[in-house]
């Protein structure tokens, strides 16, 4: 790795790399954090990602009178940008392994009456393959044993 990368890292700062296939990469993303084990970039880009689209699919809900089938709509906007997400009947398009929808417990009769309707979204995102390990064993002597 180059200085100047291993300088941006040591700042907390992701730098681009130009590799030869590939083309521009992140190298070595972290988050802004300067604290020793922060996850990866891909973490903060999936939250942004996340939040601006279901904020932006909510918008035309905004200001509307706070009904139950109101809210059931929001939630529901939600819940449905979150399963095409983790899109279980197609593999190839997955891009989150799970996820939880939750319109109660951060709701109070309080909140509501101030026009305030809170959902909780938790959601678990793919790991990255940070570093990819092949064990090999090559050699006249291996034993090779069928694996079905």
């Amino acid at each position: 790795m180059d200085r100047s990368l291993r300088r941006l890292r040591q700042n907390g700062i992701c730098g681009l790399r130009n590799d030869r296939v590939s083309g521009f990469i992140f190298q070595s993303g972290v988050t802004t954090s300067l604290v020793s084990g922060q996850k990866n970039i891909n973490r903060r880009r999936m939250a942004d990602f996340i939040e601006d689209s279901v904020a932006q699919s909510l918008v035309p809900m905004s200001k509307l009178p706070l009904t139950n089938s109101l809210k059931d709509a929001m939630t529901g906007q939600v819940d449905a940008f979150l399963t095409q997400l983790k899109s279980d009947n197609n593999p190839a398009a997955q891009r989150i392994v799970d996820y939880s929808v939750d319109d109660q417990s951060g709701n109070t009769p309080d909140l509501e009456a101030r026009g305030i309707f809170v959902i909780i979204a938790r959601v678990r995102t793919l790991a990255t393959a940070d570093f990819i390990v092949l064990q090999a064993e090559i050699g006249e002597g291996v034993v090779i044993t069928s694996t079905t």
